[in-house]
């Protein structure tokens, strides 16, 4: 085993243990999530906010605090919960509220015939609308979410990996997000090109969910 490259090693310890795998699979599928959206982004601020860029970042820096929030919140949840629990549910927000972030402008103009949401048709200044202001309060919980999932999957590696082999299941499981990543990249691009980022965004969080539940019922 000490003859072994870093990869090799990282990936007998994690398929040594059911736990640990799945763990590891979890943190890949929300890494991989977050580096194919990286690439969507720009054109969602663009065509979808209709917002400058510098405008339209502002306007999804609310995820940062969730997940600021959340890495408090989830670590405590972590070691009193069921791993499968926390993950799940996690996982579960996430996709829906990635479903959601995809069709803001529609749901605000839907949600601006009811009365009490209203006030969404009033929300005008200059570029910023209804939409963009129902992004701010997507991202929120979806930073929320993403902070569960990888909290969850990453106290399974750290109470169940030796304290020896941690460093090399990390770096396999980083190995992994990036490989599982960069075909997705270049195709969610050209789908985006092709049929426009709502779709996109919405066949990802479908695609993510899928295997999210193949990947908890393994």
């Amino acid at each position: 085993a000490e003859g072994a490259s870093w990869w090799q090693a990282g990936w007998r310890a994690m398929r040594r243990d059911p736990a640990v795998f799945k763990a590891a699979i979890e943190l890949t599928l929300i890494t991989m999530m977050l580096i194919i959206l990286g690439g969507l982004i720009p054109t969602y601020i663009r065509d979808v906010l209709e917002l400058p860029f510098e405008i339209g970042a502002l306007v999804l820096t609310p995820a940062a605090i969730g997940v600021i929030v959340g890495l408090r919140v989830a670590g405590p949840l972590a070691h009193h919960l069921p791993h499968g629990l926390l993950s799940s549910v996690g996982f579960a927000a996430f996709t829906g509220l990635l479903l959601a972030l995809a069709f803001v402008n529609e749901e605000a103009t839907f949600l601006a015939g009811y009365g009490v949401f209203a006030w969404l048709d009033d929300v005008n200044l200059g570029d910023f609308d209804g939409g963009a202001l129902l992004a701010m309060l997507i991202v929120l919980p979806l930073g929320f979410a993403y902070a569960n999932v990888s909290v969850a999957a990453q106290t399974v590696l750290n109470d169940r990996v030796p304290l020896a082999l941690q460093g090399r299941v990390v770096a396999t499981q980083g190995a992994m997000a990036a490989l599982a990543a960069s075909l997705p990249v270049l195709g969610a691009g050209a789908l985006g090109d092709w049929l426009g980022v709502q779709p996109v965004m919405a066949i990802l969080a479908v695609s993510i969910a899928a295997a999210t539940v193949v990947n908890l019922r393994s």
